[in-house]
């Protein structure tokens, strides 16, 4: 567990001085009720007057996903990431 969280915090360090212009805004990790990990996510924010191409970036621990190709974020744009999309629609509509 202290492994998994470092390694997140070492990833977010890295991922936030390479790429200024998006900004990991929340993370939700190990959420109640009972630890499960349905609802976590990460959401993220275009902090700049661009589109930002973020095609082929991805996380691999907790929540796992690979934006596909020709994947842009608006300018001042968010987007939130998480594993079961359809479970995190009916808890946050």
């Amino acid at each position: 567990m202290k492994k998994t969280i470092l390694t997140l915090q070492f990833a977010l360090l890295l991922f936030l001085t390479a790429n200024a212009q998006i900004v990991i805004t929340e993370v939700m990790f190990n959420p109640p009720p009972s630890g499960t990990d349905t609802l976590e996510y990460i959401e993220l924010y275009n902090n700049s007057g661009s589109s930002v191409d973020i095609s082929g970036w991805h996380f691999t621990e907790g929540v796992t996903f690979t934006f596909p190709a020709a994947t842009s974020l608006a300018a001042n744009a968010y987007v939130v990431i998480t594993e079961n999309e359809a479970y995190f629609s009916a808890r946050f509509p």
